[in-house]
């Protein structure tokens, strides 16, 4: 999706979509957008790897599922609107022994599926941009 040129008038609304991302929908952005007026950046977002804190989630951990959301992320959600003008992944590379792993690069310096989504998506030349 092509982002619009300059500054976009009214507020600037963050978005932590990683339940969208991860389960492959777009009712929770579709909400927001609805919702609100302004620019949407999507402030924390990316397929997880891993989580190994105390709560249950509902849909597959693994390399290859992150490569897939954030796939997602790029060809589903960012499209929904030109006011999504932003998408900040989180984060660039594994931490060994973190509760949490959405990286892009592996524990060892390895390059993940994901990664090769970002680099395949910042390659794709877009009109207007």
């Amino acid at each position: 999706a092509a982002l619009p040129p300059g500054p976009q008038p009214g507020p600037v609304w963050g978005l932590h979509n990683y339940l969208d991302a991860n389960r492959m929908r777009t009712t929770g952005t579709q909400a927001l957008l609805a919702a609100t007026t302004g620019q949407v950046w999507m402030t924390e977002t990316g397929g997880i790897v891993r989580r190994t804190n105390v709560k249950r989630i509902t849909f597959p951990e693994s390399a290859s599922h992150a490569a897939a959301a954030t796939r997602w992320i790029f060809k589903k959600l960012v499209p929904l609107s030109p006011r999504i003008t932003r998408v900040y992944l989180y984060h660039w590379d594994a931490e060994p022994g973190a509760s949490w792993d959405s990286g892009l690069i592996g524990e060892h310096g390895e390059i993940r599926p994901a990664f090769r989504v970002v680099r395949s998506v910042l390659q794709t030349p877009r009109a207007g941009t």
